[in-house]
């Protein structure tokens, strides 16, 4: 009997910072390569949702991560899925999840 393999999709997890607040951060999901990324996080003019990329990291199961990482920042988690912490502590426990799950590449 054959065992049938389920192929996840191969997502990147982007690390936002927002770009007048430091200490806030955000999470996105995108299938999208890293100018694609950027080139259309660069498209919202208004000065409160501007965020520049801090981190990226490539996953085979990219929701199963950031459902982690929701559960290991809840307590920083403001309004709108943004994050009170800084990006050191953000990239570590990034780095910790995505090692708990298999990861394809980092940058």
């Amino acid at each position: 009997m054959k065992t049938m393999e389920i192929e996840l999709p191969d997502n990147k997890i982007y690390l936002l910072k927002h770009k007048l607040f430091s200490d806030v951060v955000k999470l996105s999901v995108s299938h999208q390569n890293k100018h694609e990324f950027i080139n259309a996080l660069s498209s919202n003019s208004s000065p409160l949702t501007q965020f520049e990329l801090v981190f990226k990291i490539r996953c085979e199961n990219a929701p199963s991560v950031i459902e982690n990482i929701e559960h290991s920042l809840k307590s920083q988690l403001t309004y709108g899925g943004l994050y009170q912490v800084s990006t050191k502590k953000a990239i570590q426990v990034l780095r910790r999840e995505a090692n708990r799950i298999p990861i394809v590449h980092t940058e």
